[in-house]
């Protein structure tokens, strides 16, 4: 759509006649792009405007590299009997990320105090464009261990998996090349500790 538009410019931009011919070199098979009988006021202007005709696909979107900064987490919550009764359904059937402490066992000293705790990744969802380059910087603040690795949209492993331990800063990299989301999951506590990547069409 820009080529008419381009060429209108070509020919609409103020001229002086001349008896000679102008040329822009480069065209395709080393031919010339040829003017003849005039020579443009804007010879520069005229020479880029060539250029841009001859390449078409001169200026093309580029992959950008993705940098992003997760930390492996636990959020925990605490209340007592008199406030909420602890939940019919045991949080740890619902996932292994999950876990629970019921009246007494969270702080004998308050017999009336029950708990929970969730292991998770923060941030848990992040987008990106495909064909992007992402690399994932993580920091380990809670869990002792972690084993945590990469799946593409389609179930794929992009990344293996590896342990991840309390303390330890860790990076992992890869190239988002399908739509869809990618998963960055701790096996150990799944499947509730999952970042989600997800890949936009470029």
């Amino acid at each position: 759509m820009w080529k008419p538009l381009l060429m209108g410019l070509a020919y609409t931009m103020p001229l002086v006649a001349s008896a000679g011919p102008v040329h822009a070199l480069g065209g395709p098979g080393g031919r010339a792009c040829h003017r003849p009988g005039r020579s443009g006021s804007h010879p520069l202007l005229f020479d880029v405007l060539c250029l841009a005709l001859l390449l078409p696909h001169a200026v093309r979107a580029q992959p950008a590299p993705h940098t992003i900064f997760v930390n492996a987490v636990e959020y925990k919550g605490s209340t007592t009997t008199a406030k909420r009764a602890p939940p019919q359904v045991n949080p740890t059937t619902l996932s292994q990320g999950y876990a629970s402490k019921g009246p007494g066992e969270a702080d004998q000293t308050a017999p009336q105090q029950w708990e929970v705790a969730r292991d998770a990744f923060a941030p848990g969802f992040v987008t990106v464009q495909q064909g992007d380059a992402v690399a994932v910087r993580a920091f380990v603040v809670h869990g002792d261990q972690h084993a945590v690795s990469v799946l593409a949209p389609d179930g794929q492993v992009v990344v293996p998996s590896a342990t991840w331990t309390r303390g330890g800063a860790y990076q992992l990299s890869f190239k988002a090349e399908k739509v869809g989301t990618y998963k960055l999951s701790c096996a150990i506590h799944a499947p509730s500790m999952t970042a989600h990547l997800v890949v936009l069409p470029r």
